[in-house]
């Protein structure tokens, strides 16, 4: 029964969302194209537009998963549609792990969705050196070693 909650609040959520992880898609790609065109002022000026408005759609998908999955957690268990929640032949512990497992699930596809987006839009071997060159030097002077400092601060973006 888990399964079909999951299922079922999957298809609802995804409906609006996938439309915000489509459009954080499409403007990392114009800001790359755009961006990539170095002897043109207006498309640099085209690929600032584009990288602003990717980076809009980030916060976007941020902000909307965590208002999405508030808004059906406050309606499933406390709202109009409550009442059918609570007739189905399922423990209390289910529903709640349901909702647990959705907000995971969606959470950690919209922290995929951005690091896709922030990738395709500007990752250069320049800035890979240079990203490289940072966590390199914060983890050998806080003393940790170089993996577990990306994995922890990976662990902390996504918190």
């Amino acid at each position: 029964m888990l399964i079909k909650q999951l299922k079922y609040d999957l298809k609802f959520g995804n409906k609006v969302l996938i439309i915000f992880y489509i459009l954080a898609f499409f403007f990392a790609i114009l800001t790359r194209i755009f961006l990539s065109i170095d002897n043109s002022f207006i498309m640099n000026i085209i690929g600032k537009v584009c990288g602003g408005v990717s980076i809009s759609m980030i916060f976007n998908i941020l902000i909307n998963n965590v208002m999405r999955l508030w808004v059906r957690f406050k309606h499933n268990l406390y709202g109009d549609e409550s009442y059918l929640t609570h007739t189905l032949p399922v423990t209390k512990s289910n529903i709640y792990q349901s909702k647990f497992l959705l907000t995971l699930i969606y959470l950690f596809v919209g922290f995929l969705v951005i690091v896709l987006s922030l990738f395709i839009a500007y990752y250069t071997e320049e800035r890979w050196d240079m990203l490289k060159g940072i966590i390199n030097g914060l983890s050998s002077n806080l003393n940790i070693a170089t993996i577990p400092f990306v994995l922890s601060a990976l662990v902390i973006l996504f918190l």
